[in-house]
């Protein structure tokens, strides 16, 4: 893509997808492929598109917002967090959190 598709498909001037382009080059995340006459093309990085395939594939696991009753390992009384559905079970099973509604 180049810059002006970025800048257009992210509803941003070409100038600001200009200096988010240089950040993600600089950080090896997109990678500049050639020039089709003074435009600039560039792609993602393929070590960063085997990440996402890999990301995409997996099973999303339902989440649960609980709230811990107790402190426990890294959480605090009174902590609202997301957990997957397994473990909030298991929380809120023990007494140690219960189930928050969103």
């Amino acid at each position: 893509m180049s810059i002006n598709e970025v800048a257009k498909l992210a509803g941003i001037s070409r100038i600001t997808a200009s200096k988010y382009i240089e950040v993600l080059c600089a950080r090896g995340i997109l990678v500049h492929t050639r020039h089709i006459g003074k435009a600039k093309m560039f792609k993602i990085a393929s070590e960063y598109e085997k990440a996402k395939i890999v990301a995409e594939s997996k099973e999303e696991k339902p989440m649960i917002k609980v709230e811990f009753i107790k402190s426990f390992l890294k959480y605090r009384a009174g902590q609202t967090v997301l957990l997957e559905e397994d473990e909030a079970r298991e929380y809120i099973k023990s007494g140690i959190a219960r189930e928050k509604k969103v």
